[in-house]
């Protein structure tokens, strides 16, 4: 570990503030995994660790990304404190959007949801021949927003297949976006929405006490929360679809719920500019052969 460990950056000196960026709660953490396991870690382990970690990760809790000691706006007007907005909602923003870091084509117009909706509805047709119930399943979703533009095309131009959707399985580990997504989604006065938050967007999952180390969920939560859906179910307008939307951590999650269904369900799955934010495995090419 000698050629990886340079005094210089890993302690905080005003030395060399100058030159290098300060320390952050997530490359103190990054630090402390490296000594503790007495290895580098992997390209693959870093970037899942910038990306999804429970505390810090960019997209999963947003507001805990700067460095919590800065005096903001030393370097760049333009750039996000956490002392900017404490609103779960705006961390979602400083993702995606206009104020965030990048922009993607749904966020741009409906249209690209919209000539997508078509596609799927084709395949619902010449492929799936019309079957009456189908379920949907985004990756990496983001704000909800083409999501909700396949939804809304499909109610509003499009209804035989529109009323067919059933289910929307969400895979997405970030409360704040979540969150979004749901707003996006109850937006659309054309259907009846029954929204399944168990572990889901209103349960921080950045908790910090000591004791958060076990589910905050008790038994008596989730019988409420199931009473709850029901009562909503009940009262919903029977002129209008039904949709379920229940989100996961993981993909494997989203196969484990479809396994333990009665009725087989045919599932579209969308993925819009997700796997380049994957995590990767890097591999250098030796007198040994790959490593």
């Amino acid at each position: 570990l000698d050629d990886l460990y340079d005094p210089r950056l890993h302690f905080n000196s005003k030395t060399f503030k100058d030159h290098y960026e300060e320390s952050t709660p997530l490359s103190e953490e990054i630090i402390r995994r490296i000594a503790v396991s007495n290895r580098p870690i992997t390209c693959a382990e870093f970037v899942h660790h910038a990306l999804t970690h429970p505390f810090y990760g960019y997209y999963t809790n947003p507001t805990n990304t700067s460095n919590e000691n800065d005096d903001d706006d030393w370097d760049d007007d333009d750039d996000w404190d956490k002392d900017d907005n404490d609103n779960e909602d705006a961390s979602a923003d400083h993702v995606i959007g206009p104020k965030g870091d990048f922009v993607t084509a749904p966020e741009v117009s409906q249209v690209f949801g919209e000539c997508l909706t078509v596609w799927y509805i084709t395949q619902w047709k010449e492929t799936l021949l019309k079957p009456k119930e189908i379920q949907f399943v985004e990756v990496g979703p983001g704000k909800g927003t083409l999501m909700a533009d396949i939804i809304r095309s499909s109610l509003d131009s499009f209804s035989d297949f529109g009323n067919s959707i059933s289910k929307i399985h969400l895979v997405e580990q970030s409360p704040a976006m979540r969150s979004e997504q749901q707003k996006r989604l109850s937006e659309i006065d054309k259907a009846n929405w029954i929204f399944e938050t168990k572990g889901g967007f209103n349960e921080k999952a950045e908790i910090k006490e000591e004791n958060a180390d076990t589910d905050t969920s008790s038994e008596s939560d989730s019988e409420s929360k199931s009473e709850s859906a029901e009562k909503k179910e009940s009262s919903n307008d029977e002129s209008k679809p039904t949709i379920r939307v229940i989100w996961h951590d993981n993909f494997a999650s989203v196969v484990a719920h479809t396994a333990k269904q009665e009725t087989k369900i045919p599932s579209m799955v969308v993925c819009q500019e997700f796997v380049d934010a994957l995590p990767i495995n890097v591999f250098e090419k030796t007198e040994d052969g790959w490593g």
